[in-house]
């Protein structure tokens, strides 16, 4: 899966390290833990892990396909989210926010409605003269313990997703890859003191710091990928509505969360 993934991006997994390891400026390594790095020669689009041990497979997939896959996209050009999203009668429904912040408990809740999830994690946006088009790279589905009891009880068959935490990867088929996006809703870490739920539309400038805060790239000293990021990202503020959402962490409201989302999202549909 990993090798087909990275080849369908016109990128490859290398078996032996780059030549000129450590001082080629077409070379940058991503730490992944203590011990394994992923090294990118740009030049030859190859990827190639470093590593002094060895891991689990389902880890080392986890590196891949999480982690270093939308870092590579973010280098060809395209806007890279950490982020869920579900496509629902409604319309299409994308999630973003800090680590922590219940994006994949809530996205995969959108299942209860019958929705149709792409992904709890990495999305790929796509703006043109007809909106913006949200891209998964993957059908991707983690869920903690405790999330995955409460949401989705009859989940069937689960894996781990790496052997360092907990979080376990459902298998699904998936459905659909690509859906037009409705709303983008930023995921606030600041708790109402009285559990209300609250839904703020952010101005274009805040969407678009927003959606910054969500992206992944890979050459961080790069001008022009910072360049491309910003371009990317304000296409996608001024053409997507961005909301953010504030929401008592509490699986017993999440039906009202929902309800409270997809009315908004039914209302700008009509607008």
């Amino acid at each position: 899966m990993i090798r087909d993934l990275l080849e369908k991006f016109s990128w490859q997994m290398a078996d032996t390290p780059p030549n000129g390891r450590g001082g080629s400026s077409d070379l940058i390594a991503i730490p992944l833990n203590n011990t394994l790095a992923a090294v990118i020669d740009t030049a030859s689009r190859r990827v190639y892990l470093e590593s002094d041990a060895a891991l689990p497979k389902q880890t080392l997939e986890h590196y891949i396909l999480d982690i270093v896959l939308p870092h590579l996209l973010s280098h060809d050009g395209h806007l890279v989210l950490h982020g869920g999203f579900v496509k629902s009668d409604a319309g299409g429904i994308g999630f973003i926010g800090p680590s922590g912040a219940g994006k994949s408990t809530l996205t995969a809740s959108f299942l209860d409605d019958g929705a149709t999830l792409l992904s709890d994690d990495t999305l790929m946006l796509h703006h043109d003269a007809d909106g913006v088009t949200v891209e998964a790279l993957y059908p991707s589905l983690r869920l903690f313990p405790d999330s995955l009891s409460s949401v989705l009880p009859q989940s069937g068959e689960t894996r781990t997703v790496a052997h360092y935490f907990d979080k376990r990867r459902l298998s699904f088929a998936r459905t659909a890859e690509r859906s037009p996006a409705d709303v983008l809703f930023y995921l606030d870490v600041a708790q109402d003191a009285e559990g209300e739920i609250s839904l703020r539309r952010l101005e274009p400038r805040a969407a678009c710091m927003a959606v910054l805060k969500n992206c992944f790239t890979l050459d961080v000293e790069s001008r022009e990928e910072l360049a491309n990021r910003f371009r990317r990202a304000s296409e996608v503020a001024n053409a997507l509505p961005v909301y953010a959402l504030v929401y008592p962490r509490e699986y017993s409201r999440l039906a009202e969360i929902r309800a409270q989302v997809l009315s908004l999202v039914a209302e700008i549909k009509t607008q």
